[in-house]
């Protein structure tokens, strides 16, 4: 499979961002801001050599498939596999506690602590936009 990258005037990024429902474009033809209104980034450790299995823990969260969750980014330090971060975007602070507070969260999230070494550190964090090629 072959990577490719596109670059973009920041015109031709309002539209396509616009086509792909990431930003609003008002009959102005102004672009407003996302519909992010709430996010987080995450630092956990999990136990020695139990990386791995927590990065698809995350990958299968349940946040994936919610309609009101529009960034879930998994990622991991390139020097500790050990150490895994996490990047989420909400439209609102208030979905966001709904859903964190819902039964089949609150079962997600105990499965954790058989993984995870200590706290996790947090930081408020809402994506404005970027770019990410997973393949």
């Amino acid at each position: 499979m072959h990577r490719r990258e596109l670059f973009v005037t920041a015109g031709q990024a309002t539209a396509a961002f616009a086509g792909m429902g990431l930003l609003a474009v008002p009959a102005t033809g102004r672009a407003e801001a996302s519909a992010i209104g709430h996010g987080f980034h995450a630092a956990m450790t999990a136990k020695a050599g139990k990386g791995d299995e927590l990065v698809e823990l995350l990958l299968r969260a349940p946040s994936l498939t919610n309609d009101d969750c529009l960034v879930f980014l998994v990622g991991r330090s390139a020097s500790n596999s050990d150490l895994v971060f996490v990047t989420e975007g909400w439209k609102s602070k208030d979905v966001h506690e709904r859903f964190f507070n819902s039964p089949e969260a609150q079962a997600y999230v105990s499965e954790f602590g058989p993984l995870v070494e200590g706290e996790s550190t947090y930081v408020d964090e809402v994506p404005v936009g970027g770019k990410a090629v997973l393949d």
